[in-house]
């Protein structure tokens, strides 16, 4: 998409201001409307991509590594012959940027926590682990609390493929029903 089409034209139709300045006011109409219908389009391409995961913890909680019972895959869109939706671009990687992160429980904490549900991927199979999540800033809920969110990341992007795996602590007994869930944005690579 080329950008700014008025700046572009702008210094080709300025002649026309003197000469025949409806002509130039008409020109430059048609140049700022394209611009308008650009942002557009690209603002409703990024709302058309939002992606949602959630991740769903059934039953009381239980401080424990890999609590899920099965590791899921992060699988970003893809088109009718089975390709990732991405512009043609060469050595690019579709990527989800993440910007929140919520959790929901049906039963709070009575005492104890903070509850903390950590999010780690993997790239390579299962062999290391790493938490989306900064040291500072982890995923909780505190005492009687049913709900939060987080939206400071130590890997804020996701990839294809990617391997989920949850651990909790912090738990006292009494939490249960979980989800977790995961907002971001499909990076594309609009150009």
């Amino acid at each position: 998409m080329i950008k700014n089409i008025f700046s572009q034209i702008d210094p080709i139709i300025k002649p026309f201001q003197a000469e025949n300045q409806k002509l130039y006011q008409a020109l430059s109409l048609t140049a700022k409307g394209v611009d308008i219908v650009a942002d557009s389009v690209n603002i409703n391409q990024q709302i058309d991509f939002g992606i949602s995961l959630t991740f769903e913890l059934p039953g009381v909680r239980v401080n424990a590594t890999d609590t899920l019972e099965t590791r899921p895959r992060l699988y970003l869109p893809r088109n009718a012959g089975n390709n990732l939706v991405v512009v043609d671009r060469i050595n690019f990687q579709p990527r989800l940027n993440l910007q929140f992160v919520g959790i929901s429980c049906k039963v709070p904490l009575a005492g104890g926590g903070p509850y903390l549900p950590d999010i780690l991927i993997s790239r390579d199979q299962g062999t290391t682990f790493a938490s989306i999540f900064k040291l500072t800033d982890p995923l909780n809920l505190i005492v009687s609390q049913v709900s939060g969110s987080n939206k400071i990341f130590s890997i804020g992007t996701l990839l294809d493929g990617d391997l989920f795996r949850i651990d909790e602590s912090g738990t006292d007994g009494t939490l249960e029903g979980i989800e977790i869930y995961i907002l971001g944005n499909l990076d594309v690579g609009s150009q």
